[in-house]
């Protein structure tokens, strides 16, 4: 598979960086949007790449969404996926702010997603993995420099007061 066509692959590995790049400026907006942002940024990663969302299900799952049962290493993890979504929805269900808590949980699923595709093209394209590996990095790097720059500029002093994980980039 070759990345220079536009190919659903390639788009979805470019979305991928493209987002992992753009993630970590979206702290300086005033509302809550760094942690929403994803959804949207991420959408359209997720719709070029929604065949190997479905292609991991399988080989996660098996039995349900394939004529042939999973691997027994994949029983494990189709386990901790299963308890780890039923206890999310019991902890939403049961939160005081339960919207809040939907959004959150919609987020990790959309991330969850996210991380399937960019796993299985990962796989079987060496250059869209390298691609959003650049995104990553470029995106945490420029973010950082970027808030230290902002905080440095604002005189604040050295080291800021909330030091919070989204103020370097690090999504």
């Amino acid at each position: 598979m070759t990345t220079s066509s536009a190919s659903p692959d390639s788009r979805a590995a470019t979305w991928i960086a493209g987002a992992l790049g753009v993630l970590p400026f979206l702290q300086v907006i005033p509302i809550d949007f760094d942690r929403t942002g994803a959804l949207v940024l991420l959408l359209p990663a997720l719709w070029a790449g929604r065949r190997h969302v479905l292609l991991a299900l399988r080989e996660i799952f098996g039995g349900a969404f394939a004529a042939t049962a999973a691997p027994r290493g994949n029983a494990l993890v189709a386990a901790l996926v299963s308890v780890g979504g039923l206890a999310t929805m019991i902890a939403a269900l049961r939160a005081d702010q339960p919207a809040p808590a939907f959004v959150t949980a919609s987020e990790w699923v959309v991330l969850g997603a996210v991380a399937l595709i960019a796993g299985r093209i990962a796989r079987v394209d060496a250059a869209a993995s390298r691609r959003m590996l650049l995104g990553l990095t470029v995106g945490a790097a420029a973010g950082m420099v970027a808030m230290w720059s902002w905080w440095l500029a604002s005189g604040r002093g050295g080291v800021p007061m909330y030091a919070h994980y989204r103020h370097l980039g690090l999504h």
